[in-house]
């Protein structure tokens, strides 16, 4: 194999491992939206069956552990959006490696597509992060209401 047909198939492998690398966050990042939305769910039901005499701790504190998971939700549903732009991106940098060769213009392109799509992982990142800062409020929130009805 020639050199530079070699050196052009091992740069089109550089953003498929960053392919790889966003759907295993991918899949990290949606089975943790699942949970929260699951578990929205069921502090819904949960407020819907409550009787309307009781303790409105319970009610409040409810209402406050769905107004917290609802802004994880949006962090992660982001985070997903951002981790599917890094994808496409990632496989668009793939394909300017290869028409590189046709003219200048792609290998510039393609530097240009993979800042981005790094860009987008780390935005992501961060997103997933603000989103586990978070999940520590909704635990304080019901340590809270415990200690209240001790």
């Amino acid at each position: 194999m020639q050199t530079g047909l070699l050196s052009l198939v091992q740069s089109m492998v550089t953003p498929a491992v960053m392919i790889s690398a966003c759907g295993l966050l991918l899949l990290s990042v949606s089975n943790k939206l699942a949970r929260i939305v699951d578990r929205i769910r069921g502090l819904n039901s949960e407020d819907r069956e409550l009787p309307a005499d009781v303790d409105m701790v319970r009610r409040l504190s409810i209402r406050n552990q769905i107004d917290i998971l609802l802004r994880r939700a949006v962090l992660l549903r982001n985070a997903c959006g951002l981790l599917y732009f890094a994808v496409a991106v990632f496989a668009l940098t793939s394909l300017c490696v290869g028409l590189s060769h046709a003219a200048q213009f792609f290998e510039v392109l393609m530097l240009v597509l993979f800042v981005l799509g790094l860009a987008s992982v780390v935005w992501a990142g961060i997103l997933a992060y603000l989103e586990i800062r978070l999940s520590h409020q909704a635990i304080m929130e019901e340590i809270k209401e415990l200690r209240l009805h001790d």
